[in-house]
């Protein structure tokens, strides 16, 4: 009888522990973005389809790097006030924004929820500007990565280079490798 109930007391615990198991892998998966793919960073911001047009980093008055990849060819200037040919009347501008911490090879996994502190690390959005005809003003719609990975690679002369993929809370995606300049 002892023999049973330790048997059952075994079967009980390890199929509790399997179950628990299983239900975090499912959550870890739901959270995976995919493989990244080598080729020039592309994906899609707010239904366009776009390829990475270079992008920027800039140092922040609290020692972080806000880093952009843009997704439209820029005229007059890169760095300051740049021009953006829209995709469309109302979509302006989008670009995808993450900060550094310190500019070093690393990896960091992107995530909705990483932003508690009110710092750029660890999130990533894809940010569009749109222009209201109505009113006559733009607006920023902000949309946070809900998962992705982003590896710098190398970091030489006032450029960043690495592999990024990310999607975002309502789809937008980017996948591929960048190379970021620096502004002063």
């Amino acid at each position: 009888m002892k023999i049973l109930k330790g048997i059952l007391a075994s079967f009980i615990f390890i199929t509790s522990v399997v179950s628990c198991s299983s239900s975090d892998d499912e959550a870890n998966t739901s959270k995976n973005c995919g493989d990244f793919i080598n080729q020039e960073a592309k994906g899609k911001v707010k239904g366009f389809d776009f390829t990475n047009q270079g992008g920027t980093y800039t140092l922040m008055p609290n020692r972080e790097y806000n880093c952009t990849i843009r997704t439209k060819e820029v005229t007059g200037g890169s760095c300051f006030f740049p021009e953006f040919d829209p995709f469309s009347e109302e979509l302006r501008e989008v670009k995808i924004l993450f900060g550094l911490k310190e500019l070093k090879p690393q990896t960091i996994t992107f995530s909705d929820t990483a932003n508690a502190g009110g710092t750029l690390e660890n999130t990533l959005n894809f940010n569009a500007k749109h222009y209201d005809s109505n009113t006559n003003s733009n607006y920023t719609d902000a949309e946070l990565a809900i998962c992705g990975t982003l590896e710098i690679t190398e970091v030489n002369n006032n450029k960043i280079s690495g592999k990024i993929i990310a999607t975002g809370q309502k789809g937008s995606t980017i996948n591929g490798n960048f190379t970021l300049e620096l502004c002063e």
